[in-house]
């Protein structure tokens, strides 16, 4: 999977730039400000249709213009794609080879971004909020079925929530809905138990590559009920439901399932965000958000990987692990303000507005 073109109009601080991308590592350098976090933004945009810095679309559309728009090249296997996004004041239109894309789902299976920014370093600290988001991120790009599934448990859980807040609530409705909700929350705890347990040996791998400490990482899923099977799930939940409904009815809302799990990471079995320095936490935090890029088998489908500023921390001994571990990477994008000119890359400058690639060493 590879961005070979990448055009932007009227996007972030760009009136209008186009530049064509190179498979293995592209470094994106400017001075802070210039506008080299925002090609990153664009590029992701892609996959999510969704910024990883605001939640407004509309902060992406330059200042006193009426739209801005992202159009790429992306090349998967053999084929070449060109997909397009226009985001104006009403909304946002998005095409795949002119024809309209509707559904988030459908843009999940189309292309896989993975990016890393530097306020990722914070996710141990963070509210479980975060790391929900990134479970859910993930998981939205391997199995559409999970998607939709965590679609109709927001769904539900609001139908529920709003029903807690009636005057007078309607408890067979509340029963109803409760089941309903059960129901399609066991996809969401299934696939989340099953990408913690697979993601932990390849977060292990990737800290192994990229860093110079001797430490084994432990990830563990903090559900709301511990199952086996579905009919164990079903039965627990049940029970789980029915002994917060005093609680719920009192709060007037659901205090408790999908929408309140969580993820602990360990670090040779003391939980990093307590004990872990500074240091480890920003190499883990790189690791947990790279390592998703192993799980998916289709070398062809592989995410591109975009790292936003992932080096500035990294002493030069860490730097050339990291560099040394990309390049065996389909396509990365990383931004920064210099870099090693001798690692094999191709290096972007970014100033006014404008992109000149200024030398090749890569593939």
């Amino acid at each position: 999977m590879i961005v070979e073109k990448l055009t932007l109009k009227q996007f972030r601080n760009y009136e209008r730039i186009s530049v064509d991308f190179k498979e293995g590592i592209n470094i994106i350098l400017g001075q802070n400000g210039a506008g080299k976090t925002n090609l990153a933004e664009a590029i992701y945009y892609l996959s999510f249709a969704r910024s990883f810095r605001t939640l407004n679309y509309r902060d992406l559309i330059m200042k006193d213009k009426d739209f801005a728009s992202i159009e790429a090249l992306v090349r998967i296997d053999d084929e070449t794609k060109q997909i397009k996004m226009v985001l104006t004041e009403e909304g946002q239109k998005i095409t795949c080879n002119k024809v309209e894309i509707n559904k988030l789902s459908a843009l999940a299976d189309l292309i896989n971004v993975i990016v890393f920014e530097p306020k990722d370093v914070g996710i141990f600290q963070a509210s479980p909020r975060q790391r929900r988001s990134f479970l859910n991120m993930q998981l939205s790009k391997l199995s559409s079925k999970y998607l939709d599934a965590c679609s109709n448990c927001a769904r539900l859980t609001k139908e529920r929530n709003a029903i807690l807040k009636s005057t007078n609530p309607n408890k067979v409705h509340l029963e109803v809905v409760t089941k309903q909700l059960i129901e399609e929350s066991y996809e969401v705890c299934l696939r989340r138990k099953e990408f913690i347990t697979t993601l932990e040996p390849l977060i292990n791998k990737t800290l192994s590559a990229i860093s110079l400490i001797n430490r084994k990482v432990t990830l563990k899923y903090n559900s709301y009920v511990e199952f086996d099977s579905k009919e164990d799930y079903i039965v627990k939940a049940q029970k789980a439901f029915k002994d917060t409904l005093e609680n719920d009815l009192k709060y007037k809302v659901t205090t408790i399932g999908v929408h309140h799990e969580d993820f602990s990471t360990y670090l040779n079995g003391a939980i990093i965000s307590n004990f872990g320095s500074q240091g480890e936490k920003r190499i883990v935090a790189i690791a947990l958000k790279i390592a998703p890029y192993f799980l998916v088998e289709d070398r062809t489908k592989r995410p591109i990987v975009v790292l936003d500023d992932v080096l500035s921390e990294l002493d030069q001994t860490h730097q050339n692990k990291m560099i040394s571990f990309l390049e065996k990477f389909a396509q990365v994008f990383i931004t920064g303000t210099h870099i090693n000119e001798n690692y094999k890359v191709t290096i972007y400058d970014v100033a006014n507005q404008n992109i000149l690639r200024r030398n090749t060493h890569g593939r």
